[in-house]
Order: C-alpha cells, then structure tokens, then sequence
C-alpha cells in the first residue's frame, strides 16, 4: 500500500479511502498548549510509518462520490483503520443517511482520547468541520 494520507491509501494501483475514519488534512493545524501543531502532516507522517512496506488487504464495502474503493484494510490481521484511530491520527467518521456503512471504531476513539494520543493531545477541529470553513 501507498499512503497518500492518513486515511487515504492506494493498494495494488485503486485509491481506497478507509469506511469509518477521517483524519485531518495535510494543512489543517491542531492546537497543543495555545500553540499550533501540524497535526494533519503528522499524522500522514504516523500512518505511513505504521503501514511501512508490509502487505496490506482490504474489505470493500462500497464506493464515494468519488469512485475510490471504502474499505477496512489490515495488516498481519489487524484493522488499520482501528489502529489510525487508536493512535489518534483519525477520529472516527459515521456519515449521514444514504452514505455507505462499515465497521465503527468508537472504542479505539474512545481509548484514543483516555490515553491524549494524537489529535487528543491538545485542542481541534473535527476534520469534516475544518473541511467546510
């Protein structure tokens, strides 16, 4: 898998964007003691490092607006997108009616935000919010 961003891949030439996940854009900025922190960049820089050159499979649930495959993708057996929201590089994402529905990874946010991994360090905007400002 290529990581294009922290909940972005492309695997074996198709975009696949990871169902029940969104992370911060590259440019999007979080706050850490009234400080800003490039918490978008970090966490593509996390998720890459996490992925490495390791194979990775995915599930495909369905397909976006934009044609890109959604899907739960893992590795050594283990969910990814569990994994990005665990380490706090991604919330996680349940759109609106008529979108397609896959695994939840309220647990992993949850835990995420118990440990101030990731985003739940400081201060942030949800990724979908920020995307509309």
């Amino acid at each position: 898998a290529r990581v294009i961003d922290a909940d972005t891949f492309e695997v074996a030439g198709e975009r696949v964007r990871l169902i029940g996940i969104d992370a911060p854009e590259g440019e999007q900025l979080c706050q850490v003691n009234g400080h800003d922190w490039p918490c978008g960049q970090l966490a593509t820089a996390a998720v890459y490092e996490m992925v490495g050159a390791a194979p990775v499979s995915c599930e495909v649930y369905g397909r976006d607006r934009w044609g890109r495959a959604l899907a739960e993708c893992f590795q050594s057996g283990q969910s990814l997108n569990a994994a990005i929201v665990l380490t706090g590089c991604a919330l996680a994402w349940y759109p609106s009616a008529g979108a397609v529905l896959g695994p939840r990874y309220d647990k992993a946010e949850r835990e995420a935000a118990a440990e101030h991994a990731g985003m739940w360090r400081g201060t942030f905007v949800e990724p979908w919010v920020w995307r509309r400002q």
